[in-house]
Order: C-alpha cells, then structure tokens, then sequence
C-alpha cells in the first residue's frame, strides 16, 4: 500500500483529524496566552449579590395571629447529564456524525468498484 492508495483510502480521516487536532491545539494556546490572562493583582472582584436584608432593629414583632403564612421551599432540579456536559455532547455528536459519514463514503466507493469490475469482467466475456 503506497502513500498514493493510502491518501485515497483515509482522505477524509486524515483531514478530520488534523483539522480536528489544530483547532484543539489552537484553543490550548489561545487559553494559556499570558496576555490575556488578567494577574491576579489587577483582578477586582464584583461585590456579591445581596440575598437577605435584615429587618431594622426598632421594628417591633408582629403578633402571632398577623405572621405571614410560610412559604414552602422548593429545592432546585438537579441539572440534566447532557446540560451539564453539553460540549461532550456536542463533540460526540460531531465526531460520530463524521465517522458514518466516511463509513457510508467507504461503503459507496467499495460498491462502485465491484459494479464496474463486473461489467468490465462480462465486456471481456462478450469480446472473445
């Protein structure tokens, strides 16, 4: 197998991964670039979000018969597997989706060839 006959053959594979490998070599960079990264000494942290306001000091309780009623709390719904790894998702979807795709083109291509060397067997049988 020559590198002419392999290039046919994993054409598209060969694409893929590369082109697959470069953007994620990319991103490592882009991510680990010094300059944009913020030091540690130039981060200002936003102040938090305030939740609770404590009632001021002189106000005086409420009677029992005027309490509000109490509200129930609800707890929230434990995040779905595919929202909390959606890029997982995603990149399985991506990969799979390529890798039929290449099947299905392999799978094609194979089947041409076998038609054509039929007809062409059976072109030599009525010649002679």
């Amino acid at each position: 197998m020559g590198l002419r006959q392999f290039w046919r053959n994993y054409k598209v594979l060969i694409v893929m991964g590369t082109s697959l490998g470069l953007i994620h070599l990319g991103w490592y960079n882009l991510k680990g670039n010094p300059l944009l990264q913020k030091n540690r000494e130039q981060y200002i942290p936003e102040p938090g979000i305030v939740a609770f306001v404590s009632p001021p000091a002189a106000a005086p309780p409420l009677p029992p018969a005027a309490a509000p009623p109490k509200t129930k709390i609800v707890n929230m719904k434990p995040q779905s597997w595919l929202r909390r790894n959606w890029l997982l998702a995603a990149g399985g979807a991506f990969v799979s989706i390529h890798l039929a795709t290449w099947i299905l083109q392999r799978v094609m291509k194979s089947s041409v060839r076998s038609e054509v060397a039929q007809k062409e067997k059976t072109d030599d049988k009525k010649i002679f």
